[in-house]
């Protein structure tokens, strides 16, 4: 072909045009392609984000779902808690037929009890006995050592007249039947009259004996009053202006303030506040103590705008109770009163003690007690694990019943526990491992295990002591002192006010705690204390007076000789 053709030429550029054309559509083409590729590609990209954002979403809802019903399960479980303190029985005892159908429910499933656990509970035990005799119904013998009048009835003469042979009956025994009757206390009016005395012939002064010690100086309240006064408040839960009214009925106007007058002197420096500290330094020098605390109302308290105060009790051995109150519930207050302290504090796990037994010289002892109401609240709530959990705690406060009905001592009781109950207890947290991982977080059995297992140290510690008691409940009855009394007097009107209470309220728990009747003891120390030597004031602690009663009370009469039977 020769390209001088003008033929061939033009026919040479007309198939360039064409292909060049073929090319530019080609490109073009390939151009759309290529946008649409891209296009898929963010449409892709914008798909996937939009599927983590989805999937996110979704895992954030889910975590948000898990988080509500872990709310709702855990404000469930403070409602029946709630409801059951409000409407149902605080006793936290367990019928012993739930742990029976336990056996029963785990027999039919297959499934074998925990070690601790080698026979199921007796059926026939009647739940409200709890293995002790029941009580029996019926009078209640009256005391010896009350008073008797006689009156003696003997009928008419006519019916004294033998009604076959006419003549007079003759008495050969009585029949005695008797009736407890009750005569309210009275006031009575004690004139200390002292005769005044003088020289006639040279007039130069009188003379008079001195008037004894008042408890009160210029006050008009004897021993006596001061003691009813005191015991009605502190021991009855009675409020002074209750107690104003009552006296009124007697006929003898005594106001409210000036009650509380009383109560601040009785409280003082001059009377049984120097009782009061002997009785604690007795309580802080015993080598085991239990400590616990509860809050009342302060109307003017020393932090503004706080309302809140808190009683703490720390008990030694029995009949001797120290009450001390404290602004707050800040560990500080706890610090304060057992400084210088060195020996076992048995308490609840609450944070203010942490620091006491950083120190080293404070030993903690746990309570089981509080543990235990973990898995009684389980099984309230209906979790069937802490049944079997509570079986255990059955058998250890078995154990623990046993040394006291046989009056095992600190050591024979050690024994005892080393025998029975440190075999118990390894079981127990050997069982309570094996169990956490089967239950959920949330569920208030798990709760109890955790509790369980991060204190078992302290929890445990009474198995190496026999002076320790296995739980704190001592200290949680000494405060219903308190909580009886706040419900009537409901509150304390200053924090001066509450430390008087703690004083007085230590004397009369410790009374009780002796069986001395508090009136009577008050009564005897306040006649006492302002002649009393200050070097034998723990004479007049309830414990010391206890024992002075004892060695001063006349030994019983030996009984007389029975004659010998004749041979």
């Amino acid at each position: 072909m020769h390209l001088s053709d003008p033929s061939k030429r033009s026919d040479l550029q007309r198939e360039l045009v064409a292909l060049r054309q073929r090319l530019a559509e080609t490109e073009v083409a390939l151009a759309a392609k290529t946008a649409e590729a891209a296009a898929n590609a963010a449409e892709a990209a914008a798909n996937a984000a939009e599927a983590a954002a989805n999937a996110a979403e979704a895992a954030a809802n889910a975590a948000e779902a898990a988080a509500n019903a872990a709310t709702i399960e855990r404000l469930q479980q403070r409602l029946d808690a709630l409801s059951r303190r409000v409407f149902g029985r605080r006793s936290e005892h367990i019928d012993p037929r739930q742990l029976l159908l336990n056996f029963e429910g785990a027999a039919e499933a297959q499934e074998a009890p925990p070690p601790f656990l080698s026979e199921a509970p007796d059926e026939e035990t009647p739940p409200a006995q709890d293995e002790r005799k029941k009580k029996r119904n019926g009078r209640a013998q009256i005391p010896g050592h009350l008073p008797r009048e006689r009156k003696e009835y003997d009928p008419s003469p006519e019916e004294l007249t033998c009604a076959c042979c006419g003549r007079a009956q003759q008495p050969f025994g009585e029949e005695v039947t008797q009736q407890l009757e009750f005569r309210p206390a009275s006031f009575v009016v004690i004139e200390h009259v002292r005769k005044k005395y003088s020289c006639k012939k040279c007039h130069s002064g009188v003379t008079t004996a001195p008037l004894p010690a008042a408890p009160i100086e210029r006050g008009l309240p004897g021993p006596g009053l001061l003691a009813e006064v005191i015991t009605r408040k502190y021991g009855d839960h009675t409020p002074l202006n209750r107690l104003s009214g009552i006296f009124a009925r007697e006929g003898v106007s005594i106001s409210k303030q000036t009650l509380c007058d009383w109560i601040r002197a009785s409280a003082g420096p001059l009377l049984l506040k120097p009782v009061y500290e002997e009785l604690r330094r007795a309580v802080l020098s015993s080598p085991v103590i239990q400590a616990d605390e509860t809050g009342i109302r302060v109307l003017r308290h020393t932090i503004p705008g706080r309302r809140r105060g808190q009683i703490w009790v720390v008990g030694a051995k029995p009949g001797e109770l120290c009450y001390a109150y404290a602004p707050t519930k800040e560990g500080k207050w706890i610090h304060q009163l057992l400084a210088g302290y060195q020996g076992f504090l048995q308490a609840d796990a609450a944070g203010g003690f942490d620091q006491l037994y950083k120190a080293g010289s404070i030993v903690e002892v746990g309570c089981n007690a509080h543990a235990r109401r973990r898995f009684v609240n389980a099984a309230h709530a209906g979790e069937a694990a802490a049944l079997w959990i509570l079986a255990a705690y059955k058998k250890l406060y078995a154990i623990e019943r046993e040394a006291r009905e046989e009056g095992h001592d600190s050591a024979s009781r050690h024994c005892l526990r080393q025998e029975k109950s440190k075999p118990l207890i390894k079981e127990l947290y050997a069982y309570l491992d094996e169990l956490e991982g089967a239950l959920r977080p949330s569920s208030l059995t798990a709760q109890g295990i955790q509790y369980a297992k991060r204190h078992r140290e302290a929890l445990c510690r009474f198995l190496s002591d026999g002076r320790l008691e296995i739980d704190n409940n001592r200290a949680e009855r000494a405060l219903r002192q308190v909580a009886l009394g706040r419900v009537n007097w409901t509150f304390a009107g200053s924090p001066a006010g509450a430390e008087r209470a703690t004083v007085l309220y230590s004397l009369v728990a410790s009374c009780k705690e002796l069986g001395i009747n508090p009136a009577a003891y008050l009564k005897d120390v306040i006649e006492r204390i302002p002649t009393h030597p200050a070097r034998l004031i723990a004479e007049l602690t309830p414990r010391g007076w206890l024992e002075k009663q004892r060695e001063q009370r006349p030994p019983d009469p030996p009984d007389p000789a029975i004659p010998a039977a004749p041979s």
